[in-house]
């Protein structure tokens, strides 16, 4: 699910270990053979990334763990397994989580507001199709409109602003991927988080900042999940 900019943070590991164990029991059918993909996406998150500034309640050790059960559910007749696994990561994770992902409330205001404006304007919708289609081209995927072998469609269903440890923030997005290939059917979650940086960074930088680090997260998130859909990492 990570991508690899995430850095040493405590946060950081446990959330990839999870992810590592999770990219391990979810899976899409094997895109390179087919002859030729049709490309969906769509963009089910806000367009401009926030900031919690009491906290995310979804990020709560209860909420974590009931994600962690969901999860364990892709990996069919290993579900005991997976959940014994993933329920307790989940739940720790979203304990470490839950005491470093708060800015102090005037920080998370302003850059929340700074991101609204950054925001404002840009189609974000339509940057991910578009970004997704030329990176498939790329990558040596042949795409076809309709009539293709295998579909797979890309959904951004979290876009946010993460904190760190050190109040260091970065923004993060969450794609599932859903695909079909004569017969076969897969789904898969995939995150990706922009460059780190301290809060101060991103405020003092201002409104045209934050607008170059949200065109600049799209093309970048492309390249690492077709990478992780076609296995070349």
């Amino acid at each position: 699910m990570e991508n690899n900019k995430i850095q040493g943070s405590p946060v950081a590991i446990m959330v990839l270990g999870f992810a590592i164990l999770l990219g391990g029991c979810a899976s899409l059918p094997d895109i390179e053979e087919a002859r030729a993909v049709q490309v969906n996406t769509s963009f089910q998150a806000p367009w401009a990334p926030e900031v919690d500034v009491d906290g995310n309640p979804n990020l709560r050790p209860g909420a974590m763990a009931m994600d962690g059960l969901e999860a364990s559910a892709s990996c069919d007749y290993l579900f005991v397994v997976c959940a014994v696994v993933f329920v307790p990561i989940s739940a720790v994770t979203g304990a470490v989580i839950t005491a470093t992902d708060t800015l102090p409330e005037e920080e998370a205001e302003l850059l929340n507001h700074l991101t609204a404006k950054a925001a404002s304007g840009l189609h974000m919708a339509q940057m991910f199709q578009s970004v997704m289609l030329s990176e498939a081209v790329r990558q040596g995927v042949r795409t076809q409109a309709t009539g293709a072998d295998a579909i797979i469609q890309f959904t951004v269903t979290e876009f946010w602003w993460e904190v760190s440890v050190g109040n260091h923030v970065s923004l993060r997005l969450t794609i599932e991927a859903h695909a079909t290939h004569r017969g076969e059917f897969g789904r898969r979650r995939f995150g990706y988080r922009g460059e780190p940086a301290p809060v101060e960074e991103w405020l003092a930088g201002g409104e045209e900042h934050i607008r170059n680090a949200l065109v600049s997260l799209m093309p970048e998130a492309s390249d690492a999940i077709w990478r992780r859909v076609l296995d070349r990492e």
